[in-house]
């Protein structure tokens, strides 16, 4: 399930113009990195965390609507610890947003 997000990931931001590429190190970056990278590669992290983070028994399936992201959700915890670790920060919100 992780790899099929990952590759989906990945396909969007080859679909995506873009003048050079990003590799983001999500075990390192920080809440205040993360608010400083654009809206659309927020985005695609955000659904990149959502697939990565996902139990074994969660439905299989990818909603892509953008209009309220789950970027939105993280960036508005990361305000609160800007200091903090992105991975950590996201593993520790509560499952229902």
């Amino acid at each position: 399930m992780n790899k099929i997000l990952g590759l989906m990931a990945a396909l969007a931001l080859l679909g995506a113009p873009s003048v050079c590429a990003q590799t983001i190190d999500l075990r390192s970056i920080k809440c205040s990195e993360f608010a400083a990278l654009p809206v659309e590669t927020q985005d695609v992290v955000a659904v990149w965390l959502d697939g990565f983070l996902a139990d074994d028994q969660a439905p299989d399936g990818l909603l892509v609507d953008f209009s309220e992201t789950d970027a939105d959700f993280i960036q508005e915890q990361c305000q609160k610890t800007p200091n903090a670790g992105l991975l950590a920060s996201v593993e520790a919100m509560p499952d229902e947003q």
